[in-house]
């Protein structure tokens, strides 16, 4: 099952908006077939294992073992059901790490596995598994996507300098080129990021991946209107929604949804996310809509790059009060990792 934890963490970005699942084909202390989810619309996990199989080794398909960190599907979507394929392969024996909750599976292929006589085992490192499909797992059980915070603070807990201290206009970089990257590499992992007003009107940020391979997440704008955003986000291959006061009655690639009452924007956010199976969100901020975030708990994850300077005065970070998860290091900043332990 550690092997297929390590191939479930192979094709995140690919597979989405399906889990990237590990599967693991054993016969007589030999693993004979392994894989993981393919990009989204190809095999799953258990097929790809399944297909690795040699011809000289399909004698012991009759004693083998598969391992699988999450629930075989038992339902027809992009591709046939797994549970299927494994009944036809003649595997005696399938261990999962976790079930899916999904309403599509949530038990119905471990059900129809034993029908068949195959004897099933579940639970099998379930912490670390869940812990690997906790983005999936979160958008079925919450109903919303996996949130995480994203912001950089100097060393006195600034997010910003004020905006009259500001030499020009435009964004101001308080953590190191390595610490961007790794932000580039958050933005590539998420499937939609979330800016505010101010921040689109100031700081005009591209919200691309640039310095790091992968998709470019959806941007989702809380209030402005649409002369704030950049000429050119036109041109830009993905969508962006914006949610506004007064939606603007003119022909544009930008979808607006109104916001009269901004007490429920959020909520409107997030019901947009669950209908276009936005399953990740990455919350770049401002610091007005990052506390919007933590206010009403709907936080996961958050990352802070604190950096090594002193601002002295400027714009307040926001703070989260709980002991991180781990802190670590990118080149002179530290990186503070915070898991919301209300919901896990």
């Amino acid at each position: 099952m550690k092997r297929a934890l390590e191939l479930a963490l192979k094709n995140s970005q690919g597979a989405r908006p399906n889990p990237s699942v590990g599967a693991v084909i054993v016969s007589e202390n030999k693993v004979i077939g392994e894989g993981f989810t393919s990009n989204y619309g190809g095999n799953h996990a258990e097929i790809n294992a399944l297909d690795q199989i040699k011809k000289e080794d399909l004698s012991l398909l009759n004693k083998a073992t598969l391992y699988v960190t999450l629930e075989p599907c038992s339902h027809t979507g992009k591709t046939p059901p797994c549970s299927l394929a494994i009944i036809q392969s003649g595997i005696p024996k399938v261990v999962i790490g976790c079930q899916d909750p999904n309403p599509l599976v949530s038990g119905k292929g471990i059900t129809l596995l034993k029908a068949s006589n195959i004897e099933v085992t579940t639970g099998v490192l379930e912490k670390e598994c869940a812990e690997v499909h906790r983005q999936f797992l979160t958008f079925i059980n919450h109903k919303r996507p996996y949130i995480t915070l994203k912001w950089a603070e100097s060393k006195d807990e600034f997010i910003a300098p004020l905006k009259e201290q500001q030499s020009k206009p435009g964004s101001y970089w308080l953590s190191q080129p390595l610490s961007k990257q790794w932000a580039h590499k958050l933005r590539a992992c998420s499937m939609g990021i979330v800016i505010g007003a101010e921040t689109l009107r100031y700081d005009k940020p591209s919200l691309n991946t640039r310095i790091w391979a992968g998709k470019d997440p959806e941007i989702l704008i809380i209030g402005g209107k649409l002369t704030d955003l950049p000429s050119s986000w036109l041109n830009k291959q993905v969508s962006i929604t914006q949610f506004t006061r007064i939606p603007e009655k003119r022909s544009s690639s930008i979808q607006q949804i109104a916001t009269k009452d901004s007490s429920k924007t959020l909520n409107l956010l997030l019901n947009h996310c669950k209908e276009h199976q936005i399953q990740t969100l990455l919350v770049e901020g401002g610091s007005q809509v990052i506390n919007q975030f933590l206010e009403r708990d709907l936080w996961d994850e958050a990352i802070i790059f604190k950096s090594n300077a002193n601002l002295t005065d400027g714009v307040k970070a926001p703070s989260i009060d709980q002991k991180p998860l781990k802190i670590m290091s990118s080149a002179s900043d530290k990186v503070i990792i915070h898991r919301n332990h209300a919901n896990q």
